[in-house]
Protein backbone atom coordinates (compact mmCIF):
# COMPACT_ATOMS: atom_id res chain seq x y z
CA UNK A 1 0.00 0.00 0.00
CA UNK A 2 1.25 3.22 -0.87
CA UNK A 3 1.83 5.26 2.16
CA UNK A 4 0.19 8.97 3.04
CA UNK A 5 2.45 10.53 5.08
CA UNK A 6 0.46 13.03 7.18
CA UNK A 7 1.72 16.40 9.27
CA UNK A 8 0.04 18.05 11.79
CA UNK A 9 0.32 21.52 12.30
CA UNK A 10 1.80 21.09 15.84
CA UNK A 11 4.82 20.92 13.98
CA UNK A 12 4.54 24.77 13.50
CA UNK A 13 5.88 26.25 16.54
CA UNK A 14 5.00 29.85 17.10
CA UNK A 15 8.57 31.13 19.29
CA UNK A 16 7.93 34.24 20.87
CA UNK A 17 11.44 35.94 21.15
CA UNK A 18 12.72 39.32 22.06
CA UNK A 19 16.05 39.24 20.81
CA UNK A 20 18.98 40.41 23.20
CA UNK A 21 20.09 43.30 22.07
CA UNK A 22 20.99 46.54 23.78
CA UNK A 23 21.67 50.24 22.25
CA UNK A 24 23.55 53.10 23.90
CA UNK A 25 21.46 56.37 25.42
CA UNK A 26 17.75 55.29 25.68
CA UNK A 27 14.91 57.75 24.47
CA UNK A 28 11.65 56.36 25.57
CA UNK A 29 8.76 57.46 22.56
CA UNK A 30 6.27 54.57 23.42
CA UNK A 31 5.17 53.38 26.65
CA UNK A 32 5.82 49.41 25.36
CA UNK A 33 9.20 50.04 23.27
CA UNK A 34 12.37 52.02 24.59
CA UNK A 35 14.16 53.63 21.04
CA UNK A 36 17.97 53.70 21.77
CA UNK A 37 20.59 55.29 19.87
CA UNK A 38 23.36 53.57 17.88
CA UNK A 39 24.85 56.15 16.08
CA UNK A 40 24.46 59.68 15.34
CA UNK A 41 26.20 62.90 13.75
CA UNK A 42 28.56 63.62 17.05
CA UNK A 43 29.82 59.55 16.46
CA UNK A 44 33.18 58.94 15.93
CA UNK A 45 33.43 56.84 12.73
CA UNK A 46 35.26 53.13 13.49
CA UNK A 47 38.50 53.12 11.62
CA UNK A 48 37.93 56.16 9.88
CA UNK A 49 38.61 59.72 11.29
CA UNK A 50 36.13 62.97 12.20
CA UNK A 51 32.59 61.70 13.12
CA UNK A 52 29.58 60.51 11.05
CA UNK A 53 28.12 63.41 8.80
CA UNK A 54 25.10 61.22 7.30
CA UNK A 55 23.09 58.13 7.48
CA UNK A 56 21.36 56.09 4.86
CA UNK A 57 18.13 53.71 6.26
CA UNK A 58 19.80 50.93 8.36
CA UNK A 59 19.19 47.11 7.92
CA UNK A 60 18.85 44.48 11.21
CA UNK A 61 19.82 41.04 11.55
CA UNK A 62 20.24 38.65 14.36
CA UNK A 63 21.36 41.10 17.38
CA UNK A 64 22.84 43.37 15.02
CA UNK A 65 22.12 46.63 13.07
CA UNK A 66 23.58 47.67 10.09
CA UNK A 67 24.16 51.16 7.96
CA UNK A 68 25.86 53.30 5.52
CA UNK A 69 27.75 55.94 7.08
CA UNK A 70 29.24 59.12 5.49
CA UNK A 71 32.56 61.54 6.86
CA UNK A 72 33.68 64.65 6.01
CA UNK A 73 36.77 63.65 4.24
CA UNK A 74 34.85 61.54 1.75
CA UNK A 75 34.55 58.32 3.71
CA UNK A 76 31.70 56.08 2.91
CA UNK A 77 30.67 52.52 4.33
CA UNK A 78 28.65 49.81 6.20
CA UNK A 79 28.64 49.74 9.77
CA UNK A 80 27.54 47.17 12.29
CA UNK A 81 26.52 48.03 16.06
CA UNK A 82 26.17 44.17 18.02
CA UNK A 83 24.85 45.95 21.17
CA UNK A 84 28.14 47.00 22.45
CA UNK A 85 30.55 47.63 20.21
CA UNK A 86 30.31 50.00 16.50
CA UNK A 87 32.68 48.33 13.88
CA UNK A 88 33.73 48.68 10.50
CA UNK A 89 32.63 45.95 8.07
CA UNK A 90 33.68 47.77 4.55
CA UNK A 91 34.47 50.76 3.96
CA UNK A 92 36.55 53.08 1.25
CA UNK A 93 40.03 51.72 2.22
CA UNK A 94 38.72 47.98 1.85
CA UNK A 95 40.00 46.19 -1.35
CA UNK A 96 37.59 45.47 -3.91
CA UNK A 97 37.91 41.29 -4.41
CA UNK A 98 37.63 40.78 -8.15
CA UNK A 99 37.99 44.57 -8.79
CA UNK A 100 41.21 47.44 -9.56
CA UNK A 101 42.16 49.30 -5.49
CA UNK A 102 39.64 50.24 -2.98
CA UNK A 103 35.81 50.44 -3.01
CA UNK A 104 35.32 53.96 -3.82
CA UNK A 105 31.59 54.20 -3.37
CA UNK A 106 28.75 52.35 -1.85
CA UNK A 107 24.95 52.00 -2.62
CA UNK A 108 22.69 54.08 -1.13
CA UNK A 109 20.94 51.61 1.61
CA UNK A 110 22.36 48.80 3.62
CA UNK A 111 20.75 45.87 1.93
CA UNK A 112 21.02 42.49 3.11
CA UNK A 113 21.63 40.63 6.42
CA UNK A 114 21.03 37.62 7.88
CA UNK A 115 23.01 35.44 11.14
CA UNK A 116 26.32 35.86 9.82
CA UNK A 117 25.91 37.41 6.18
CA UNK A 118 25.73 40.79 5.01
CA UNK A 119 25.27 41.79 1.00
CA UNK A 120 25.99 44.82 -0.63
CA UNK A 121 26.65 46.86 -3.91
CA UNK A 122 29.67 48.85 -4.33
CA UNK A 123 31.78 50.18 -6.48
CA UNK A 124 35.71 50.10 -7.19
CA UNK A 125 38.66 52.32 -8.08
CA UNK A 126 37.89 51.86 -12.11
CA UNK A 127 34.32 52.37 -11.76
CA UNK A 128 33.69 48.85 -11.67
CA UNK A 129 30.38 47.81 -10.02
CA UNK A 130 29.48 44.87 -8.20
CA UNK A 131 27.54 42.76 -5.82
CA UNK A 132 29.56 41.28 -3.09
CA UNK A 133 29.23 38.48 0.48
CA UNK A 134 30.84 39.20 4.05
CA UNK A 135 30.38 36.27 5.68
CA UNK A 136 34.18 37.28 7.52
CA UNK A 137 36.24 40.33 7.66
CA UNK A 138 37.38 40.11 4.18
CA UNK A 139 34.01 40.41 1.18
CA UNK A 140 33.49 37.87 -1.38
CA UNK A 141 32.66 38.80 -4.89
CA UNK A 142 29.11 37.79 -6.23
CA UNK A 143 29.51 39.72 -9.80
CA UNK A 144 30.42 42.50 -11.35
CA UNK A 145 30.36 43.61 -14.64
CA UNK A 146 32.77 41.45 -16.21
CA UNK A 147 30.64 38.76 -14.97
CA UNK A 148 28.17 37.20 -17.83
CA UNK A 149 25.14 36.18 -16.32
CA UNK A 150 24.52 32.46 -16.12
CA UNK A 151 22.88 30.39 -19.41
CA UNK A 152 21.96 33.62 -21.00
CA UNK A 153 25.80 34.68 -21.29
CA UNK A 154 24.90 38.37 -21.46
CA UNK A 155 27.20 40.39 -19.71
CA UNK A 156 26.06 42.37 -16.58
CA UNK A 157 25.81 46.50 -16.56
CA UNK A 158 24.27 46.76 -13.99
CA UNK A 159 22.50 45.32 -10.23
CA UNK A 160 19.52 45.32 -8.03
CA UNK A 161 19.70 45.78 -4.97
CA UNK A 162 20.72 42.18 -3.46
CA UNK A 163 19.31 40.59 -0.39
CA UNK A 164 20.24 37.69 1.46
CA UNK A 165 18.57 34.58 3.30
CA UNK A 166 20.35 31.62 4.96
CA UNK A 167 23.94 32.64 3.19
CA UNK A 168 21.98 32.95 -0.49
CA UNK A 169 21.86 36.16 -1.87
CA UNK A 170 18.84 37.13 -5.02
CA UNK A 171 19.17 39.66 -7.01
CA UNK A 172 18.62 41.52 -9.92
CA UNK A 173 20.85 41.62 -12.60
CA UNK A 174 20.54 44.03 -16.21
CA UNK A 175 22.69 43.64 -19.10
CA UNK A 176 22.94 44.87 -23.12
CA UNK A 177 21.49 48.27 -22.54
CA UNK A 178 18.85 47.63 -20.69
CA UNK A 179 17.05 44.85 -22.90
CA UNK A 180 18.57 41.93 -20.86
CA UNK A 181 17.05 41.71 -17.12
CA UNK A 182 16.81 38.57 -14.97
CA UNK A 183 16.94 37.53 -11.16
CA UNK A 184 19.48 35.06 -10.20
CA UNK A 185 21.01 33.34 -6.94
CA UNK A 186 24.40 32.89 -5.28
CA UNK A 187 25.04 30.22 -3.29
CA UNK A 188 28.65 28.76 -1.93
CA UNK A 189 30.44 30.37 -5.11
CA UNK A 190 27.54 29.02 -7.74
CA UNK A 191 25.64 31.84 -9.69
CA UNK A 192 22.19 30.35 -11.22
CA UNK A 193 19.59 31.95 -12.80
CA UNK A 194 15.95 31.42 -11.61
CA UNK A 195 14.49 33.37 -14.63
CA UNK A 196 14.71 35.55 -17.27
CA UNK A 197 13.36 38.10 -19.96
CA UNK A 198 14.01 34.93 -22.09
CA UNK A 199 12.00 32.42 -20.15
CA UNK A 200 8.62 34.47 -18.53
CA UNK A 201 6.47 36.97 -19.42
CA UNK A 202 3.90 39.05 -18.17
CA UNK A 203 0.88 36.58 -17.31
CA UNK A 204 -2.36 37.03 -19.00
CA UNK A 205 -0.50 40.64 -20.83
CA UNK A 206 1.10 41.52 -23.80
CA UNK A 207 5.04 41.65 -22.88
CA UNK A 208 7.67 40.65 -20.90
CA UNK A 209 8.50 41.45 -17.01
CA UNK A 210 10.10 44.59 -16.10
CA UNK A 211 10.91 45.40 -13.01
CA UNK A 212 12.44 47.58 -10.63
CA UNK A 213 16.19 47.17 -8.76
CA UNK A 214 14.55 45.60 -5.43
CA UNK A 215 13.37 42.03 -4.20
CA UNK A 216 12.51 40.26 -1.47
CA UNK A 217 14.03 36.67 -0.56
CA UNK A 218 13.33 34.39 2.20
CA UNK A 219 15.17 30.75 1.26
CA UNK A 220 14.82 30.01 -2.25
CA UNK A 221 11.69 31.95 -3.39
CA UNK A 222 11.57 35.90 -4.34
CA UNK A 223 9.26 38.47 -4.29
CA UNK A 224 9.08 41.61 -6.42
CA UNK A 225 7.06 44.41 -8.33
CA UNK A 226 6.98 44.40 -11.76
CA UNK A 227 4.84 45.86 -15.13
CA UNK A 228 4.33 44.47 -18.32
CA UNK A 229 6.44 46.07 -20.62
CA UNK A 230 4.24 45.99 -23.51
CA UNK A 231 1.15 47.38 -21.96
CA UNK A 232 0.86 50.95 -20.07
CA UNK A 233 -0.86 50.80 -16.82
CA UNK A 234 -0.53 47.03 -16.10
CA UNK A 235 1.56 46.24 -13.23
CA UNK A 236 1.72 43.40 -10.74
CA UNK A 237 3.21 41.86 -7.35
CA UNK A 238 4.57 38.79 -8.03
CA UNK A 239 6.51 35.68 -6.05
CA UNK A 240 8.66 33.43 -7.98
CA UNK A 241 9.59 29.78 -6.26
CA UNK A 242 10.42 26.44 -7.57
CA UNK A 243 10.38 27.66 -11.08
CA UNK A 244 6.64 29.11 -11.07
CA UNK A 245 5.79 32.70 -11.25
CA UNK A 246 3.12 33.45 -9.55
CA UNK A 247 0.93 36.69 -10.06
CA UNK A 248 -0.06 37.87 -6.41
CA UNK A 249 -2.13 40.88 -7.43
CA UNK A 250 -2.73 43.03 -10.42
CA UNK A 251 -3.86 46.15 -11.32
CA UNK A 252 -7.59 46.76 -12.03
CA UNK A 253 -8.00 43.67 -9.01
CA UNK A 254 -10.37 45.05 -6.66
CA UNK A 255 -8.77 45.96 -3.08
CA UNK A 256 -10.02 44.21 -0.36
CA UNK A 257 -12.63 46.11 1.03
CA UNK A 258 -13.46 48.51 -0.97
CA UNK A 259 -14.94 48.56 -4.23
CA UNK A 260 -12.19 50.83 -5.71
CA UNK A 261 -9.73 48.73 -7.93
CA UNK A 262 -5.78 48.58 -7.58
CA UNK A 263 -3.88 51.46 -10.41
CA UNK A 264 -0.31 51.07 -9.00
CA UNK A 265 1.63 49.33 -6.55
CA UNK A 266 5.09 50.62 -4.63
CA UNK A 267 8.35 48.39 -4.73
CA UNK A 268 9.77 46.18 -2.80
CA UNK A 269 7.57 44.06 -1.19
CA UNK A 270 8.89 42.29 1.77
CA UNK A 271 8.46 38.63 1.67
CA UNK A 272 8.77 37.04 5.58
CA UNK A 273 7.23 33.47 6.89
CA UNK A 274 5.73 32.50 3.45
CA UNK A 275 3.50 36.38 3.51
CA UNK A 276 4.59 39.02 0.73
CA UNK A 277 3.69 42.08 1.81
CA UNK A 278 3.31 45.34 -0.60
CA UNK A 279 1.92 48.93 -0.75
CA UNK A 280 -0.66 49.29 -3.38
CA UNK A 281 -3.11 52.00 -4.01
CA UNK A 282 -5.93 53.80 -6.47
CA UNK A 283 -4.58 56.39 -7.58
CA UNK A 284 -8.00 57.67 -9.76
CA UNK A 285 -10.68 57.57 -7.00
CA UNK A 286 -11.48 60.99 -4.46
CA UNK A 287 -9.90 60.61 -1.88
CA UNK A 288 -7.71 58.13 -3.13
CA UNK A 289 -7.55 54.77 -1.22
CA UNK A 290 -4.24 53.64 -0.16
CA UNK A 291 -2.89 50.80 1.99
CA UNK A 292 -0.33 47.90 3.09
CA UNK A 293 -1.94 44.23 2.37
CA UNK A 294 -0.73 40.98 2.95
CA UNK A 295 -0.87 37.42 0.75
CA UNK A 296 0.30 33.89 0.22
CA UNK A 297 4.01 33.38 -1.49
CA UNK A 298 1.97 31.36 -3.51
CA UNK A 299 -0.82 32.84 -4.32
CA UNK A 300 -4.47 33.27 -2.67
CA UNK A 301 -6.66 35.69 -0.78
CA UNK A 302 -5.21 39.36 -0.26
CA UNK A 303 -5.77 40.84 2.99
CA UNK A 304 -5.58 44.32 4.11
CA UNK A 305 -3.52 44.96 6.97
CA UNK A 306 -3.68 48.84 6.99
CA UNK A 307 -5.52 51.12 4.78
CA UNK A 308 -6.79 54.93 4.24
CA UNK A 309 -10.03 53.43 6.01
CA UNK A 310 -8.00 52.37 9.11
CA UNK A 311 -8.44 54.61 12.26
CA UNK A 312 -4.88 56.26 13.27
CA UNK A 313 -4.58 55.07 17.26
CA UNK A 314 -5.95 57.79 19.39
CA UNK A 315 -9.19 57.91 19.00
CA UNK A 316 -9.53 61.49 18.23
CA UNK A 317 -7.02 61.31 15.02
CA UNK A 318 -9.31 61.09 12.03
CA UNK A 319 -8.29 58.43 9.68
CA UNK A 320 -4.56 57.89 7.94
CA UNK A 321 -4.19 59.06 4.27
CA UNK A 322 -1.08 57.74 2.93
CA UNK A 323 1.54 55.10 3.85
CA UNK A 324 5.41 55.43 2.62
CA UNK A 325 7.81 53.39 4.18
CA UNK A 326 7.13 49.85 5.84
CA UNK A 327 9.50 46.88 7.81
CA UNK A 328 7.94 43.17 8.22
CA UNK A 329 8.13 39.80 9.79
CA UNK A 330 6.25 37.21 10.85
CA UNK A 331 3.11 38.68 11.17
CA UNK A 332 4.63 42.07 12.81
CA UNK A 333 3.84 45.06 10.21
CA UNK A 334 6.05 48.23 11.00
CA UNK A 335 5.08 51.26 8.92
CA UNK A 336 4.78 55.40 8.10
CA UNK A 337 2.26 57.20 7.83
CA UNK A 338 0.33 60.27 8.36
CA UNK A 339 -2.89 62.06 8.53
CA UNK A 340 -4.65 64.76 7.26
CA UNK A 341 -2.32 66.67 9.26
CA UNK A 342 0.35 65.54 7.17
CA UNK A 343 2.76 64.48 10.02
CA UNK A 344 4.37 61.14 9.19
CA UNK A 345 4.83 59.20 12.51
CA UNK A 346 5.66 54.97 12.71
CA UNK A 347 3.10 52.83 14.21
CA UNK A 348 3.47 48.86 14.44
CA UNK A 349 0.31 46.73 13.62
CA UNK A 350 0.92 43.64 15.29
CA UNK A 351 -2.11 40.92 16.66
CA UNK A 352 -4.71 43.56 15.39
CA UNK A 353 -3.65 46.24 17.60
CA UNK A 354 -1.48 49.19 16.00
CA UNK A 355 0.24 51.17 18.20
CA UNK A 356 2.39 54.63 17.97
CA UNK A 357 6.10 53.76 18.08
CA UNK A 358 7.58 57.19 17.44
CA UNK A 359 5.37 60.40 16.65
CA UNK A 360 7.20 62.99 14.61
CA UNK A 361 5.75 65.67 17.29
CA UNK A 362 7.89 63.89 19.85
CA UNK A 363 11.70 64.30 21.43
CA UNK A 364 13.86 61.52 20.07
CA UNK A 365 17.51 61.36 22.17
CA UNK A 366 16.19 64.70 23.31
CA UNK A 367 15.75 66.18 20.24
CA UNK A 368 12.78 67.38 17.76
CA UNK A 369 12.62 64.55 15.01
CA UNK A 370 11.69 66.49 11.46
CA UNK A 371 11.77 63.29 9.50
CA UNK A 372 12.34 59.06 9.74
CA UNK A 373 13.86 56.84 6.86
CA UNK A 374 13.11 53.19 7.23
CA UNK A 375 12.92 50.25 4.48
CA UNK A 376 11.39 46.57 4.32
CA UNK A 377 14.81 44.82 5.70
CA UNK A 378 14.89 47.21 9.08
CA UNK A 379 12.85 44.67 10.87
CA UNK A 380 14.29 41.44 10.96
CA UNK A 381 14.98 38.38 13.43
CA UNK A 382 13.12 40.74 16.68
CA UNK A 383 14.98 44.07 15.45
CA UNK A 384 13.69 47.14 14.56
CA UNK A 385 16.33 49.92 13.18
CA UNK A 386 15.41 53.10 11.39
CA UNK A 387 17.25 56.65 10.34
CA UNK A 388 15.85 59.75 12.11
CA UNK A 389 16.69 63.43 11.44
CA UNK A 390 16.25 66.31 13.41
CA UNK A 391 15.36 69.95 13.18
CA UNK A 392 18.75 70.91 14.45
CA UNK A 393 20.12 69.35 11.18
CA UNK A 394 21.71 66.09 12.81
CA UNK A 395 21.14 62.84 12.19
CA UNK A 396 21.08 59.17 14.24
CA UNK A 397 20.48 55.45 13.76
CA UNK A 398 18.10 54.61 16.60
CA UNK A 399 16.45 50.91 17.27
CA UNK A 400 14.55 48.73 19.71
CA UNK A 401 14.05 45.13 20.16
CA UNK A 402 10.61 44.17 18.77
CA UNK A 403 8.91 40.91 19.90
CA UNK A 404 8.42 38.67 17.22
CA UNK A 405 6.98 35.25 16.53
CA UNK A 406 9.45 33.18 15.07
CA UNK A 407 8.55 30.27 13.03
CA UNK A 408 9.37 26.39 13.19
CA UNK A 409 7.56 24.61 10.01
CA UNK A 410 8.07 21.21 9.52
CA UNK A 411 7.57 19.80 5.80
CA UNK A 412 7.57 16.73 3.33
CA UNK A 413 9.79 16.71 0.77
CA UNK A 414 9.30 13.40 -1.02
CA UNK A 415 8.08 9.73 -0.08
CA UNK A 416 9.55 6.56 -1.78
CA UNK A 417 8.26 3.18 -0.67
CA UNK A 418 11.49 1.87 -1.07
CA UNK A 419 13.43 4.88 0.31
CA UNK A 420 11.49 6.20 2.84
CA UNK A 421 10.55 9.48 3.40
CA UNK A 422 12.68 13.29 3.69
CA UNK A 423 11.23 16.22 5.66
CA UNK A 424 12.39 19.75 5.90
CA UNK A 425 12.73 22.14 8.37
CA UNK A 426 13.40 25.87 9.42
CA UNK A 427 13.09 27.03 12.77
CA UNK A 428 15.04 29.56 15.20
CA UNK A 429 18.86 29.80 15.32
CA UNK A 430 20.46 28.64 18.26
CA UNK A 431 17.30 26.74 19.16
CA UNK A 432 17.51 23.32 20.28
CA UNK A 433 14.83 21.12 18.19
CA UNK A 434 13.88 17.28 18.23
CA UNK A 435 11.92 16.16 15.30
CA UNK A 436 9.90 13.21 16.46
CA UNK A 437 7.54 10.65 15.02
CA UNK A 438 4.20 8.39 16.06
CA UNK A 439 1.50 6.25 14.40
CA UNK A 440 -0.95 6.72 16.04
CA UNK A 441 -1.04 10.67 18.12
CA UNK A 442 -1.33 9.43 21.18
CA UNK A 443 1.24 11.49 23.70
CA UNK A 444 3.14 8.43 24.55
CA UNK A 445 3.72 7.40 21.41
CA UNK A 446 5.86 9.70 19.72
CA UNK A 447 10.10 8.62 19.14
CA UNK A 448 12.61 11.39 18.56
CA UNK A 449 13.57 10.93 14.78
CA UNK A 450 16.95 13.10 15.50
CA UNK A 451 17.14 16.11 17.75
CA UNK A 452 19.93 18.91 17.02
CA UNK A 453 20.95 22.78 17.14
CA UNK A 454 19.29 24.87 14.51
CA UNK A 455 21.61 27.15 12.43
CA UNK A 456 20.40 26.68 8.90
CA UNK A 457 17.16 25.16 6.73
CA UNK A 458 18.09 21.33 6.83
CA UNK A 459 16.99 18.16 5.36
CA UNK A 460 15.95 15.38 7.39
CA UNK A 461 15.44 11.52 6.12
CA UNK A 462 13.52 8.78 7.77
CA UNK A 463 14.45 5.31 5.79
CA UNK A 464 12.48 3.45 8.78
CA UNK A 465 9.07 4.85 7.18
CA UNK A 466 10.09 2.71 3.82
CA UNK A 467 6.75 0.79 3.53
CA UNK A 468 4.37 2.33 6.14
CA UNK A 469 0.76 3.28 5.25
CA UNK A 470 1.01 5.69 7.76
CA UNK A 471 3.45 8.02 10.38
CA UNK A 472 2.91 11.51 11.55
CA UNK A 473 5.72 14.03 12.32
CA UNK A 474 5.93 17.11 14.36
CA UNK A 475 8.84 19.47 15.70
CA UNK A 476 9.14 20.25 19.54
CA UNK A 477 11.65 22.74 21.60
CA UNK A 478 13.46 21.14 23.48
Amino acid sequence: MRMTPVLRCLSRLKLSTIAAFAFATAASVSAQVTFLKVADTTTSIPGGSGAFTDFRPAVSGKDVGIFNGKGSSGQVGFYKFDGTTLTKLVDTGTAAPGGTGNFTNYSFFAYGVDTTNFSFHGTDAGGMPGLYLLSGATPALIANTNTAAPVSGVKFTSFGQPAVHSGKVAFFGFGAGGLYSGAFLYSAGTLTRLFDTNTVTFPGGAGTLAFSSQLAHENDAIAFWAFDSGLNQREGIFSFSNNVLSLLAVTNQTIPGFTNTFRSFQGPPRLSGGTVVFVGYDLISTPAVRGIFAVPAGGGAITTLVSTATAIPGGTNGLFTSFTEFAYENGVLIFTASGTNFITSIYKLQGGVIELLVDKNALLDGKAVSSFSLNTGSLNQGLFTFQASFTDSSKGIFGAAISVPQDAILGINAYSPGTGLTLSFTGENNRAYRIQYSSTLLPASWTDLTNFTYSSPLTVPDASAAGLSRRFYRAVSP
